[in-house]
């Protein structure tokens, strides 16, 4: 069963960083789905027994995302 993580973030910006973004959190192992239905708002599906929220948020900021819960 997945759990649902949404953000509101800053820093997309392009196509080119909303495709990197969208490819780097579903390269973590238990991201199901990414999706980015707005400017600046992102959803995540992930597998709470194989990934934990952290991990999510860390890898949004290692490609310049800046997330923010909500």
């Amino acid at each position: 069963m997945d759990y649902y993580m949404k953000f509101t973030v800053e820093g997309l910006y392009d196509l080119n960083i909303i495709e990197r973004l969208r490819k780097a959190l579903l390269d973590i192992d238990g991201v199901n789905d990414v999706e980015i239905t707005e400017i600046n708002r992102v959803s995540v599906a992930y597998d709470p027994t194989i990934v934990i929220p952290g991990q999510i948020t860390a890898k949004m900021r290692a490609v310049g995302i800046k997330p923010k819960r909500g």
